[in-house]
């Protein structure tokens, strides 16, 4: 994995994962944004490994975002979302996610997806 994308409207949270990713993944390019409209001008810009997509940004509510994300990218991409219900999970992996991540909870349960998701220990 060498190219990684957050994209994640809350500022400090959004600081806190390109901080906690940079340090599980000192081999990737982090980038990061706040919206839809911001990924899609990345993305334009150069490939990308993975996405991790909040699901409620200002310019993208719910699974639009996801699938303009997935019509600009052929790049995994993971949901990381507050919105930890069953159906939405569901319903993320119908759409082609490929994994969820719950950032609302226990932190310890955040960070053991996180790096499932990056692929380290």
């Amino acid at each position: 994995m060498s190219s990684i994308l957050i994209v994640e409207d809350h500022e400090l949270l959004r600081r806190l994962l390109v901080g906690d990713v940079s340090r599980m993944r000192p081999d990737a390019s982090v980038m990061s944004c706040g919206s839809v409209g911001e990924a899609l001008r990345l993305l334009a810009a150069g490939p990308c490994d993975l996405v991790l997509l909040d699901l409620d940004l200002p310019d993208a509510k719910g699974f639009d975002g996801l699938r303009r994300i997935q019509e600009a990218t052929s790049a995994a991409v993971t949901i990381v979302s507050a919105s930890g219900w069953r159906r939405i999970k569901e319903r993320a992996r119908e759409l082609g996610a490929a994994s969820f991540v719950e950032k609302s909870g226990d932190i310890d349960r955040f960070y053991a997806a996180l790096r499932k998701v990056l692929g380290v220990r």
